[in-house]
Parts: C-alpha cells; sequence; structure tokens
C-alpha cells in the first residue's frame, strides 16, 4: 500500500492536471491516514467539487474520502436566502436565490444528505 504522502502527491497531480479544478485560486488541501482521504477547501463551482472527489477516489490506496470542499457563491447570500424545511424523509427548498447554479447547487447537496428519500425543489431564480 502507498504511504500516506505518496497518495496525497498523486491526487495533487491529478488534481494540477485537471483544467476545471483551480488549485491556484482555490487551493485544495488533502490529509490522508489509514486511506482515508480528507480533501477540504474552497472550489471555483460544483463542477470543480465533483471532479476533485472522483480524482482523488481514483488514485490506488484511497479507501474512503471525507468530503470537507465547499462551492464558493458566485454572489454572496444572507443566511436566510434559503429556508429548509423537513417533514418525515422529505425535504424541501424555500426561498429566493440569484442564479439557477445556486438553485441546483442547493439541491444536489440536499441529495447528500443520507436519508432523503424525496426533495422538493421550490427555490425561484431572481430574474
Amino acid at each position: 500500500m502507498p504511504s500516506p504522502e505518496a497518495i496525497c502527491q498523486q491526487i495533487r497531480a491529478a488534481l494540477e492536471h485537471e483544467l476545471r479544478i483551480n488549485l491556484h485560486r482555490y487551493p485544495i488541501h488533502l490529509h490522508c491516514e489509514d486511506g482515508i482521504v480528507t480533501v477540504d477547501g474552497d472550489v471555483e463551482h460544483i463542477v470543480a467539487k465533483k471532479l476533485s472527489l472522483e480524482r482523488a477516489a481514483a488514485i490506488p490506496g484511497v479507501d474512503g474520502l471525507v468530503d470537507r470542499l465547499r462551492v464558493v457563491p458566485t454572489r454572496p447570500m444572507g443566511d436566510d436566502a434559503i429556508r429548509v424545511r423537513t417533514w418525515g424523509r422529505v425535504v424541501t427548498l424555500e426561498g429566493l436565490v440569484p442564479n439557477r447554479t445556486i438553485c441546483d447547487m442547493a439541491e444536489f447537496d440536499v441529495w447528500y444528505v443520507f436519508g432523503i428519500d424525496r426533495m422538493v425543489n421550490a427555490l425561484q431564480v431572481q430574474a
């Protein structure tokens, strides 16, 4: 099994070669222990987040990932911009968001929560 340092170096190289991930503007921090890699930092968009996790998971010796990546909003939003309601295993998103990307990211994030059976995206995009 490769050393933790070797695994992190291979991940870093894979991320550097991916043109849709900007490590210079949005650095990603890696920590590897016992085959579990923690990926931490801000990324420019949801595609960069998804690709970062895919590239890290593809490296031999990676047995699991801890995702601590955050997508930087294109425009600052207040804490009350998106309201989340739950009923059993159903999540409803409500509020006004600046663009379709934020709307899609919020929906994408809900599906990463374990135990969600249904999601209602009632977010409205500003005109």
